[in-house]
């Protein structure tokens, strides 16, 4: 009898210890089911915590899953790379969790890591798209542009309305000076999705390189009125209204791209540009003085704002500006700036400032036609006659037969002739 007590105690234990696992089953399933509904609520936090309840030996795979998934998207790749890789340790042949793995490892810089594991995929399965876009963008970013072309041509077989992949092909191409093929690529990604902007502003700016300024105006205005916010589409439809000189359309649209970006040194200096050319010279002296305030020690923007003091006749600014300007300039570009300063001092009868001023350029640039030229009418200027034949006499060997010079040959050759 003894015995026989014995041995259903036995068996009652046991049936105890099988429903006991039965029930710890069932709550680890509870656990990863709602673990599974938070991750897809974005709630990656309460995710994580529900499973880190439990035992990473305990999980099944699917919670492994979900909690280096919910570490990825926190961007914890060190811990999103160590459950994902348990895994993958337990079922091997998943592609889903493979694919997950290689992009947690892109994500965390381990790239040659990411495309060992996109291959992987690609051995299993040589139609998994995502694997074949991912190991392009990775031959993208290494600016191995014919690899990454063989892998987006991939894609675009298996999937041709894939218009994000003809947008890199596009990319690839203009990297490689194929312009007609990368024009082609990038509109057939802009005629699957017309409102994709890095596609406008790419399509648009090889129309620019090639001076089809018509077409380039025409997709920065879709740009203009599908992102009316972003300053760079408004800037750059007044790129291409200046080639038209549409000074009046050029200005309204500088004066949009620095309402939205008032930080941008170019847009103002283009704004400044656009007001010297319609002759308010006033207006171009305060976007160029922002311009400057903006990139201090930018000698172009320097000399500039100094032709716009010129043209106003603010002498004292201009001056400033230009000796700014020549400070700031690399030696071999000093003498345009020098030619400047002598010719705001020679339209103010300021003969001897022109002349030095002058001199310095030639200093910079002996061959310097324009300073040559003026050295020698600001000595005819201050009656030194036989000082201005020779410094005509230097000119003309120089000019020689420019085209460019005729006029100021003719006039140094005819005085040369009629000076005592």
């Amino acid at each position: 009898m003894n015995r026989y007590l014995r041995i259903l105690c036995l068996l009652f234990g046991a049936l105890l210890l099988a429903d006991g696992a039965v029930c710890q089953k069932s709550r680890t399933d509870s656990l990863v089911l709602s673990a599974d509904r938070a991750y897809l609520e974005s709630r990656y936090v309460r995710a994580i915590e529900i499973l880190r309840a439990v035992s990473a030996d305990s999980l099944p795979v699917r919670g492994l899953f979900t909690l280096g998934s919910s570490y990825a998207a926190l961007n914890d790749h060190e811990r999103a790379l160590q459950f994902l890789r348990k895994a993958i340790d337990r079922d091997p042949g998943n592609p889903s969790y493979r694919f997950s793995l290689a992009r947690t490892l892109a994500l965390a810089g381990m790239n040659r890591d990411a495309e060992t594991e996109y291959r992987r995929l690609l051995a299993v399965d040589s139609l998994f798209v995502p694997a074949q876009l991912n190991l392009g963008l990775l031959s993208f970013d290494r600016r191995e542009y014919p690899g990454a072309i063989d892998r987006f041509l991939r894609v675009i077989d298996l999937n041709p309305r894939d218009y994000l992949t003809l947008y890199y092909l596009g990319l690839c191409y203009a990297n490689l000076d194929s312009l007609e093929q990368a024009r082609s690529y990038l509109a057939a990604s802009l005629t699957l999705n017309p409102r994709y902007g890095p596609g406008l502003s790419q399509l648009a700016s090889l129309y620019y390189r090639q001076s089809d300024y018509r077409q380039a105006l025409r997709l920065y205005r879709i740009g203009v009125r599908e992102y009316p916010e972003q300053a760079e589409y408004w800037y750059n439809q007044g790129l291409c209204l200046e080639k038209f000189q549409d000074w009046q359309g050029a200005r309204d649209s500088y004066r949009e791209a620095v309402v939205r970006d008032s930080s941008n040194s170019l847009y103002w200096a283009h704004l400044g540009q656009v007001f010297f050319e319609m002759t308010q010279f006033d207006s171009s002296a305060g976007a160029y003085r922002t311009a400057v305030r903006l990139d201090e020690e930018n000698p172009v923007l320097l000399l500039n704002l100094g032709l716009a003091y010129a043209r106003m006749g603010d002498v004292v600014h201009a001056e400033k500006a230009f000796q700014e300007s020549i400070a700031a300039h690399e030696p071999a570009q000093v003498a345009r700036v020098y030619n400047q300063l002598g010719a705001l001092y020679y339209t103010r009868k300021r003969m001897r400032d022109a002349r030095r001023a002058y001199q310095s350029a030639l200093r910079y640039d002996p061959a310097n036609l324009e300073a040559l030229f003026y050295s020698a009418v600001t000595l005819d200027q201050m009656k030194q006659y036989n000082r201005a034949k020779e410094a005509y006499t230097r000119y003309l060997r120089q000019a020689g037969k420019d085209p460019s010079q005729s006029e100021k040959v003719k006039l140094a050759t005819d005085r040369i002739n009629v000076l005592p």
